[in-house]
């Protein structure tokens, strides 16, 4: 059991946690700092995970039915495969130098996700709201964009992206050339 009875941990630094197909359920998590912890598909069931810090963890294949995330920060680890649809709040998420792949945000709402200095593949994002998020310097390939809301989204340095502008709301988004120019891809346009 990677935790102990104790429903709410306060200020806490965790570390080297290590925990396989775990279920934690109804636990509270607020100002803590997870160090090199490995969650292997675990699942977080009615937990309010806020205002954490995860550095050099995996959390890979994780559940989060019913959990909220509230301003939490990933940096230099693995979340991997992760399906974020049946967290009942996502606010603030952070991820920088981070692998964040094959994971689903399918119709979630993102405000001011940021996601940088990571590598993306094949996540899928479609009928998700990202107004504001931040991929700057982000390896999106295969990553899927679709009926999503890119409202002011910040593409800058990313790459590997393809966003098919007819589907997709990009007004006030920033791309950076020459990965700007696949945003023409699917107009079926020639330029000379």
């Amino acid at each position: 059991m990677a935790f102990s009875a104790t429903d709410d941990y306060y200020k806490q630094t965790i570390t080297q946690i290590l925990a396989e197909q775990e279920v934690i359920s109804d636990k509270t998590f607020d100002q803590c700092a997870f160090s090199h912890c490995n969650f292997l598909s675990c699942t977080f069931n009615n937990c309010r995970i806020t205002n954490c810090t995860f550095t050099t963890c995996s959390l890979n294949v994780i559940k989060l039915p019913n959990t909220t995330l509230e301003d939490i920060s990933f940096t230099d680890s693995k979340v991997l495969g992760t399906d974020y649809t049946d967290a009942s709040s996502l606010v603030r998420l952070s991820f920088n130098n981070c692998q964040t792949s094959y994971s689903t945000f399918f119709a979630c709402t993102l405000t001011t996700l940021a996601m940088t200095h990571c590598t993306a593949h094949e996540i899928n994002f479609s009928q998700s709201s990202l107004v504001e998020a931040n991929f700057k310097h982000t390896d999106l390939q295969d990553t899927i964009f679709h009926n999503t809301n890119l409202y002011k989204a910040n593409f800058e340095l990313a790459f590997n992206y393809s966003i098919d502008v007819k589907n997709n709301k990009i007004k006030k988004a920033s791309f950076s050339l020459p990965q700007a120019m696949s945003l023409l891809n699917r107009l079926e346009i020639k330029i000379v």
